[in-house]
């Protein structure tokens, strides 16, 4: 009982929160929305009828309400719907504002836009400029279907399929150049002279412990560690750059290859339950922080020259956005939690 009437806090508190967007709107357009929240399908794709501006022009919102979802979740299903955008003629306009997600404190939603604390807008309008269009669709708040995934056929690029979104991520999805600086300098000093390195992605915590349904098993630590000294053999390689959030695999590497094993400055979890997208260690601006640390992870290891990788959605945004062509990669393909 009790179960079912915070489920329904929820959702009329997360229906609540999409009101938000009434700040933007125009009078014409405040009544549109509300009709359409009355009617119950505020979150299917709908269009939002009676603004002035940009009449040559139909902005497209993407919206995702990402609650459990870490920021490469977000990201693969903003490319998705970016690219749906795009068939359609749209202006594709990302809203992580009104939307709940991990990576925006609740005291600025409907204020500052966490896409932008990363990302650029795909075609440079942000949600000030789209909201005040004459002409504008929300999408809906379920996925697309047609996105780039962790399938196989995705990774090992099957009729073309990870050409075709790479080539959609390569030219509407951009990191913000001050944090690509960041990350440059902060990997070339990692590195200190290595060019051979091993990058490895290993999922844990909240993953294998709360093995969501039908998302890919991950390799175990041991799995990659046998599999790293193969390749360190076979490649002569000088370093291994360890994309984690678990302290300790991070420390069973450091144990195996010691000074060998290199790691972006992030905050690393001891697992104790729950999502850790949602779990910040309590600092100044610790959920920016999270999200910017966790892209510097996949960054870095999209410029090793080996792969080892469980296959998630950090994984397929660290081949979306690779310039490398790598001597081996592994993507494991180990089936799905049921």
């Amino acid at each position: 009982m009790f179960g079912r009437v915070r489920l329904r806090y929820e959702r009329i508190n997360k229906k609540i929160g999409y009101l938000k967007t009434l700040k933007f709107l125009n009078a014409a357009q405040k009544k549109s929305f509300i009709d359409l929240a009355l009617k119950g399908r505020i979150e299917e794709e709908v269009a939002i009828t009676g603004g002035c501006e940009y009449p040559d022009k139909t902005f497209f919102i993407i919206r995702r309400d990402g609650i459990e979802a870490g920021l490469f979740s977000l990201y693969i299903t903003t490319v998705g719907w970016i690219n749906y955008a795009l068939e359609k003629g749209y202006v594709p306009v990302v809203d992580m504002s009104i939307y709940r997600n991990n990576y925006l404190e609740k005291s600025k939603r409907g204020k500052d836009n966490s896409w932008e604390y990363y990302f650029e807008q795909p075609m440079g309008y942000g949600i000030n400029e789209a909201y005040k269009g004459k002409s504008i669709i929300l999408s809906s708040l379920k996925f697309t279907e047609n996105r780039p995934d962790e399938s196989m056929e995705c990774f090992l690029n099957k009729n073309g399929r990870l050409d075709y979104w790479k080539k959609i991520a390569d030219g509407y999805v951009h990191i913000k150049q001050n944090i690509i600086e960041d990350m440059q300098a902060e990997y070339n000093q990692l590195l200190c002279g290595r060019t051979r390195i091993l990058g490895v992605l290993a999922r844990g915590t909240d993953y294998p412990a709360l093995r969501p349904h039908n998302h890919p098993i991950m390799p175990t630590v041991e799995e990659l560690i046998t599999d790293s000294k193969d390749l360190i053999e076979k490649y002569q390689c000088d370093g291994i750059f360890l994309a984690t959030e678990d302290k300790s695999i991070l420390g069973r590497f450091k144990e195996e290859f010691g000074d060998m094993v290199m790691t972006n400055k992030r905050e690393m979890v001891d697992y104790n339950g729950g999502y850790i997208c949602q779990k910040h260690a309590p600092r100044e601006n610790g959920v920016y922080l999270g999200g910017r640390e966790y892209l510097a992870s996949i960054w870095m290891l999209s410029k090793s020259m080996c792969l080892l990788c469980g296959r998630t959605s950090g994984a397929i945004a660290m081949v979306l956005m690779s310039q490398n062509e790598y001597c081996y990669s592994k993507f494991y393909n180990l089936g799905y939690y049921e």
